[in-house]
């Protein structure tokens, strides 16, 4: 998921929209969208491992990107109590739901290992 802002502003709090980021990528000239998405992906699972091997089991957390103009990705910061109401500007019932079931179906499986 991604809030976007206009160019003038550097706080994502006064976006202007929320989209998924698949989608805000494909709207980028000279962007390779896929390579970004995957380094998305890794960064973020990177991000998760280590902080559970400093702190513990995680909940749930978010980390915020920026996108530079060179079109590398630079963290803002990680939280540990994401917002989730911003989904619901997504529409996207399904999406909305694994939000909040997502961290339950996690501690299911924590209590399930040994």
């Amino acid at each position: 998921m991604s809030r976007v802002t206009n160019k003038f502003l550097g706080n994502t709090s006064l976006f202007e929209k929320v989209e998924l980021t698949e989608n805000v990528l494909s709207q980028i000239h000279n962007i390779d969208k896929d390579r970004l998405l995957s380094e998305l992906k890794s960064l973020s699972i990177e991000i998760g491992d280590n902080l559970e091997k400093v702190i513990g089991h995680l909940g749930e957390i978010s980390v915020d990107y920026a996108l530079t103009t060179d079109n590398s990705l630079k963290i803002v910061e990680v939280n540990g109590q994401p917002q989730k109401k911003i989904y619901k500007f997504l529409k996207d019932p399904i999406i909305i739901e694994s939000v909040y079931t997502n961290p339950l179906r996690y501690a299911l499986f924590l209590s399930k290992k040994s």
